[in-house]
Formats: C-alpha cells, sequence, structure tokens
C-alpha cells in the first residue's frame, strides 16, 4: 500500500500497532487522511480482517466519507464487513443483539426529543407541584447530561441546587419506568444502556470485543464520558485503541464533550502513543501564528504549534467599524473587490459569527445588493415565522390592499376572528368587489359575533395606533409599539415548548424592529415602503434564490460551531466583542472562557489566505444603540502579525 503520500508523522500513526495511540491532530493537519489510511493500512496488511474492526465518529456524513476513502483505497471487497458508525447507531445495533438482559426487547422503540418530552410531562403530572410551573426542557437536558455521565437517579448530581434538582431523581425514575413499561429508550439510552450491559454482563463486553479487536475514534475531543467509558471498555484487553482529535477544537462542552478525554488520555492508558500533526495544509503562516498566539493562552492543553508551506501570507486585519451597518457595508465591499481583483468565488468567502441572530443585517444587506447566500445550519432570519409576522403587519400598514399579508396576520395573535368570520368577510367583498380592508372597516354591519367584533375593533385600533407612532415619533419607535401592543410576544411565550426557545423567537421578532432602526439612521427620509424594499423581504428574491446558482455558489454565513470542519479562501469573523464572543454567558466561568476561545481559533483556522475581524463601537439591542467593548481576545493575537483598519479604509489595497 502507497504511504508517500503521507508526512513523516501521518505515517507513523498509520503503521504504529501494540499500544494505545492518540493521534493529536490540529487544524488543516490531515485528520482523516490519517485515520482512513490506518483502517485501509490495517486491511492491507491483514493485521485486521473487516469485520475486526470497528470506526465511529459524530455524524453519519462523516461515517459514510470515511467507509468511501476507505473503498478507494483498498477496494469495496476488502471493505467487506467494515462497520464504520456514529457511536449511537453502533450502540443501537448492538442492543439489538444484546439488550433483553435489561429487560427490553430486541424490537424495542427509540423515542425522539419530542416522544421524550411528551412522556416526561405525563411523569411529571404524576407529582403534586402545587400548581408550579416548569419547563420540561430543563428536565429533558438535566437528565440527559447526567446520562452522558453514566450517572443515574441515585448518583444524580445536583446541577444549579434548584427546584428542578430537587425533582429530578425522582422524576427520572419514574421516566425510566415509564420508558421500560413502553419498551423504549431515548437517544441518551443508546449509550448508557450499552455501558450497563457491559458492566452488568460481562459476556456482551467479552463477545464484542473478541469481535472488535481495532477501534478507532474521531473527533475524540467531542466524546463525553459514557462514550469514553465504552472506547476504553473495548479496547482494555487488546490495546488496540487509536483515538484522534484536537484538544483546541473541543467546543462541545455545553452538549457533554469532555476535553479531559484527551487531556488524561495518558493517564488512562499509560501504555499509550501520542503522535503530534502540526503541519497545516490549509492557512497561511500568518493566520496560523495569530492563532497559535491565541490558543496558547489557554493552560489546560496539549501544546502543539501549527506550521504550514503556504507562504507566510498577509497579516490578519482587525476592521473597526462604527455600527452594525458599517460593519456590513465594510465585509460586503471587500468581497466585492476581492472577487473582482482575485478571481474568487462567492463560496470561497465565508462570514462567521458566534450567535445566529448576528446574521440578521448580513441578510438584509446581502438581499439588497442582490449577493447570493445561503444560511448553513440554520433557518435564515426572514424565513423564521416571527419575522414573516411582524414583516406581515408592516406590509398592510404600507400597503393595506395586500390581502395576503393581512390574511396571515389578522388573527395572530388570536383575537376572537375565526373562521366563520373571515367567511363572511370574504363574501362581503367579493359581492361589494371591495378589498378585505374596506370591509373590516365597516364589520359591525355585518352582524359577526361579539368575539369577531372586537377582534376586528382591537385589530384596527392597533394599526392605526403604530401607524401615528409611525409619523409622531419615527418608524423604529412605531415598530416597538407594534410589537409590544399587539401583545404578539405574549403569544410567541404561551406556544413556545421551552423559555429558551421563546427567548429565541423573541429575539428574532426584536430584530425585525433592530433593522428598521438600522435603516431609518442610514437614511435622510426613511419611511416604511423604503425599509421594505431595503429589506428585500418581497418574494421575487425568496423564488430566485431556488436558481442552482444560489445553492452552489454563494457566501456562506454560519456560527463559529457549524463552521468546524469547513475552510475559505477569506474568512470574515465578526462581532468580535465582550458579549458576543467570549459570549455573555460564558464570561463568569473562567473554563467556559477557555472554551469559547477555542471557539475562536476554530474560526480563524477556517481560512486559508485572508482573515479579516470585525468589531463595531456601537450594536444595537433591542432598538438602543449601546457602546461596546473589543473582545479580550483580540489582545490575545502576537503583535506584528495585525493591521488594524477603520470602517471606511480599504483592506484589499496590495497583497504581500
Amino acid at each position: 500500500m502507497d504511504l508517500s503520500g503521507l508526512n513523516e508523522p501521518q505515517r507513523e500513526a498509520v503503521i504504529h500497532r501494540g499500544s494505545p495511540l492518540l493521534v493529536l491532530a490540529g487544524a488543516g493537519s490531515g485528520k482523516t487522511r490519517v485515520i482512513t489510511h490506518r483502517v485501509a493500512h490495517l486491511l492491507h496488511t491483514r493485521d485486521a480482517n473487516s469485520s475486526q474492526i470497528l470506526a465511529v465518529t459524530f455524524t453519519n456524513r462523516a461515517a459514510n466519507e470515511m467507509k468511501e476513502r476507505v473503498e478507494k483505497l483498498v477496494g469495496a471487497e476488502t471493505v467487506g464487513n467494515l462497520s464504520v458508525s456514529t457511536f449511537h447507531a453502533f450502540c443501537a445495533r448492538l442492543l439489538r443483539a444484546e439488550i433483553r438482559p435489561l429487560g427490553y426487547s430486541k424490537r424495542f422503540t427509540i423515542y425522539d426529543a419530542s416522544d421524550q418530552r411528551a412522556l416526561l410531562s405525563r411523569c411529571l403530572a404524576d407529582f403534586s407541584t402545587g400548581g408550579e410551573r416548569f419547563d420540561l426542557g430543563i428536565f429533558q437536558y438535566r437528565i440527559g447530561r447526567a446520562k452522558n455521565k453514566s450517572l443515574s437517579p441515585e448518583t444524580y448530581e445536583s446541577f444549579r441546587h434548584d427546584k428542578y434538582d430537587e425533582r429530578i431523581p425522582d422524576l427520572w425514575r419514574s421516566y425510566q419506568e415509564a420508558l421500560l413499561a413502553r419498551d423504549a429508550v431515548d437517544f441518551d439510552d443508546l449509550l448508557l444502556l450499552v455501558h450497563r450491559l457491559f458492566v452488568e454482563h460481562p459476556e456482551v463486553l467479552e463477545k464484542a470485543r473478541k469481535r472488535y479487536r481495532h477501534v478507532l475514534v474521531d473527533e475524540y475531543q467531542d466524546t463525553n464520558h459514557v462514550q469514553f467509558e465504552i472506547a476504553k471498555a473495548l479496547a482494555f484487553e487488546h490495546r488496540n485503541l487509536c483515538v484522534v482529535g484536537d484538544d483546541d477544537q473541543s467546543i462541545y462542552g455545553w452538549r457533554g464533550a469532555e476535553v479531559a478525554n484527551i487531556l488524561e488520555f495518558e493517564r488512562q492508558f499509560p501504555d499509550a502513543r501520542v503522535i503530534t500533526l502540526d503541519r497545516n495544509y490549509r492557512s497561511t503562516e500568518a493566520i496560523l501564528k495569530a492563532a497559535n498566539g491565541v490558543i496558547s493562552r489557554n493552560t489546560q492543553r496539549k501544546t502543539k504549534n501549527l506550521w504550514s508551506r503556504e507562504g507566510e501570507g498577509r497579516p490578519v486585519d482587525v476592521v473597526s467599524a462604527q455600527d452594525e451597518m458599517e460593519e456590513v457595508e465594510c465585509v460586503l465591499s471587500r468581497i466585492k473587490e476581492l472577487r473582482k481583483r482575485l478571481g474568487l468565488k462567492w463560496s470561497d468567502f465565508g462570514i462567521l459569527y458566534r450567535s445566529n441572530i448576528q446574521s440578521r443585517p448580513f441578510e438584509v444587506h446581502f438581499r439588497h445588493n442582490r449577493i447570493p447566500y445561503v444560511v448553513v445550519g440554520g433557518m435564515e432570519f426572514f424565513d423564521r415565522k416571527e419575522v414573516k409576522d411582524i414583516a406581515a403587519y408592516l406590509r398592510v400598514l404600507a400597503n393595506p390592499r395586500d390581502e395576503v399579508s393581512l390574511r396571515r396576520i389578522i388573527n395572530v395573535p388570536r383575537r376572537g376572528i375565526g373562521d366563520s368570520a373571515l367567511r363572511r368577510v370574504n363574501e362581503v367583498a367579493s359581492a361589494k368587489k371591495q378589498t378585505l380592508m374596506q370591509v373590516l372597516r365597516g364589520a359591525r354591519h355585518l352582524n359577526l359575533s361579539e368575539a369577531a367584533s372586537t377582534g376586528i375593533g382591537e385589530f384596527l385600533r392597533l394599526l392605526d395606533a403604530t401607524s401615528g407612532r409611525i409619523r409622531s415619533e419615527g418608524l423604529s419607535k412605531g415598530v416597538f409599539h407594534l410589537i409590544r401592543e399587539s401583545k404578539y410576544l405574549d403569544e410567541l411565550e404561551r406556544n413556545a415548548p421551552t423559555p429558551a426557545a421563546f427567548e429565541v423567537q423573541k429575539q428574532f421578532a426584536l430584530e425585525v424592529a433592530n433593522a428598521v432602526d438600522s435603516y431609518a439612521r442610514s437614511e435622510k427620509k426613511p419611511t416604511l415602503h423604503g425599509f421594505l424594499q431595503f429589506a428585500s423581504l418581497a418574494n421575487d428574491y425568496v423564488q430566485s434564490k431556488s436558481g442552482s446558482r444560489f445553492e452552489d455558489d454563494t457566501v456562506r454565513l454560519m456560527t463559529l460551531h457549524g463552521a468546524k470542519g469547513l475552510e475559505f479562501e477569506v474568512v470574515f469573523l465578526v462581532g468580535l466583542e465582550e458579549g458576543l464572543l467570549p459570549h455573555a454567558r460564558a464570561m463568569a466561568f473562567d473554563n467556559e472562557v477557555h472554551e469559547e476561545r477555542r471557539l475562536f481559533y476554530v474560526g480563524m483556522t477556517r481560512a486559508r489566505k485572508h482573515l479579516v475581524i470585525t468589531t463595531a463601537s456601537i450594536r444595537t439591542l433591542r432598538g438602543q444603540p449601546r457602546p461596546t467593548t473589543e473582545s479580550r481576545f483580540l489582545e490575545e493575537i502576537p503583535e506584528g502579525l495585525v493591521r488594524y483598519h477603520l470602517g471606511a479604509q480599504s483592506v484589499v489595497e496590495t497583497d504581500p
């Protein structure tokens, strides 16, 4: 088998045998290449046949890609019965064969998140809560996190020492009994029950050990405690465990991943060999030196220093904009300039941010300038229901004849205008050849129910009052009045599955008002019609976006979490301010700031040739412009690796 295409550390990782192996694979160092070549080499040298190898990773896509790459190296026949899957898929397969000792049948049902929530709700109803309200999502999250630590109701560790923690042991016990009675398991049980089988029924573990003589774990920094215990149990006797990962890219602590699994690997396996892959095949030296300088501030990490032969490259550009409007305009102008001058595609540009809500101003401006984009891994701002609802109100205010928008929001939030009332309004409008709004204005003559008549009156008064506010106090205050007086946020809160979900929906609804405010501050004579045109909320853009050029050659907008594993010629890392990155929730805990720094490092190392970091001196939150403080992480980039620019200055006038 030809290994000449590998560098020396990669080759050593592929051919190593005889003891556990930790491959510390820095960003862009060829991690996937190493793990696929190692599997292929095991098959080629006949150190293992295909049925004796278990390779696990974290997404079905990654598992399929790994198997396809191995097939290209050794052929489909040699691959044979190779097991490549996610941890959860492997555990589900094992449980189908071995779960009976735990009291379940082999035909058990796997409950998804909504099934789990419904069953938790039923179990919670069995307890007397004195009318106290609870968020099922909090119970769901904490029980899941405890399962990922291989805890039980009896060994549960308090998370916040609050009213939820007081009830979790009893509720969890009741919930597990209900699952067992229904012959069902939840997603977290797939891992926990395999761990239980291995501990309580050693014959099952012995059978698995005899089959899987080589265990490989990809993205090891993303494993939780119970996943580590499963891998350790499988490899404890034959010691043929290979884990590949990068502690500097451990960014999923909030969902149970434990960076300690990498940091303590040598303590768990004293005979382990550690091979570091630190040659980066993606980025320029300047970008890597900047990223190395930042991540070196984390004290609990495996030492590595990324380097490349891609040339020194240009320094990192840090652009200080006045506000988010100028921030977006700077990014947009740089994209246009670089694309034209360097012959780049739209898809060569990635815009990365900490929170989904930050995509809004970019979407507004990109639509206005007809720049193709796609929001990766999240719903686009203008596709969200709450955004469409508020936008429909604005369209009706701008054009009372817009009956599509009027029908959307006449009973949103619910105000007693039912289907029968709407049918009557439609009939009169058709018979008299009037618009729906004209009929609504004369609804007192239609003999509608008292509830419908009252609701129509409230609706019309809301529209009229909002129009008055816009005329007297300006666009943004008028829109905030609309959101507040319509009680739309109350409706969201009533219908949201969890308080956390409500907070997200609330933020997006209020972001419409922020968008209006940003537009109003940029125009000499702002109008509602002008905003709707500026924001490009019309359907023609959405329809044209279905074309292939919008799907394939598009600027990518995504969160830093969603960017892991990707790369772009040019990366814009936007909103580098305290409270955004590091996120406000993390700033009180040192270990969480460490994870935020790793998130910044991941973002920096997505860039191949050009990294631009942006900040805004003022950022609008809930309609109020507020001063910001630059992120502490910017100060951690070593001197000499950064060029600072004001928003109006060009950052692409020369290339080194």
